[in-house]
């Protein structure tokens, strides 16, 4: 077994590098999600997340913050971290046992590295870069004749220095609120929409609809933006042995 060389003692050259980004004074962007998971005695266990991290490339989304505010009847769960790192250079060929001792690390594995987990209480924020893949342990219920849930909000930075379209940008796309504006204003007397008949009320939507969306479809899109990220999340955690992600360079344990 070839042991590379470590120096005596650590020198404290990573925290030198360590810089401080200060969100005061600054105006954020930040993407809020609610979810629950809800178990019951037909559903008694979940069976835990996948390796991800948050969001697509687009969104820039730079760190992630969790609040468990409810959890009842519910197991004590985990959440899971690993970082990419880089293929060890110092190492015999077919060293299997020494890169296992050394980085536990395998052979066509891709280049991961735990780093911890921490539990999941309720009232516990948990805060993290989005550097990190992250995964949710598989949990049940405390007592499998009762219902139970797990409740989150998660809070989602965007990169600061670079902006990304918003509702500050947009207007609003719901079909209905911009027919319930162009309506109630035609039943205010003192409105001049109210003057018009409603045959032109009616062209003037048909003109202003264009371009929105009905609740149908938005729940339409909802269900292709989760599609899209499965999977982002299968090419980032999943699929490990495909090239072209942070997560997907193989250890080959070739000596070169």
């Amino acid at each position: 077994m070839a042991l590379p060389e470590a120096p005596g003692e650590y020198d404290g050259k990573l925290v030198e590098k360590r810089e401080v980004f200060g969100l005061r004074g600054r105006e954020i962007q930040v993407i809020t999600k609610l979810a629950n998971i809800v178990l019951g005695p037909g559903n008694p266990a979940y069976p835990g997340g996948t390796w991800h991290v948050e969001g697509m490339w687009n969104e820039r989304i730079v760190s992630t913050f969790i609040y468990y505010y409810e959890s009842e009847n519910i197991q004590d769960t985990t959440l899971a971290f690993r970082q990419a790192t880089a293929e060890p250079l110092y190492h015999r060929q077919d060293d299997v046992f020494c890169m296992w001792t050394l980085y536990r690390m395998e052979r066509d594995r891709p280049c991961v590295q735990d780093i911890g987990s921490i539990q999941t209480k309720e009232g516990r924020c948990i805060a993290f870069p989005n550097l990190f893949q992250h995964k949710v342990s598989p949990f049940a219920l405390t007592d499998p004749t009762k219902p139970g849930v797990r409740k989150i909000l998660a809070l989602f930075l965007v990169d600061p220095t670079r902006p990304v379209p918003s509702a500050t940008d947009i207007a609003p796309q719901q079909k209905e609120c911009m027919q319930e504006a162009l309506y109630g204003a035609q039943l205010s007397p003192t409105n001049r929409l109210s003057t018009l008949p409603t045959e032109l009320i009616s062209t003037i939507e048909a003109d202003l609809t264009p371009g929105m969306m009905s609740r149908e479809e938005a729940l339409a899109i909802r269900e292709e933006l989760m599609a899209e990220r499965s999977v982002k999340r299968d090419e980032e955690g999943e699929v490990l042995e495909r090239d072209g992600t942070l997560f997907s360079g193989g250890f080959n344990m070739c000596e070169h």
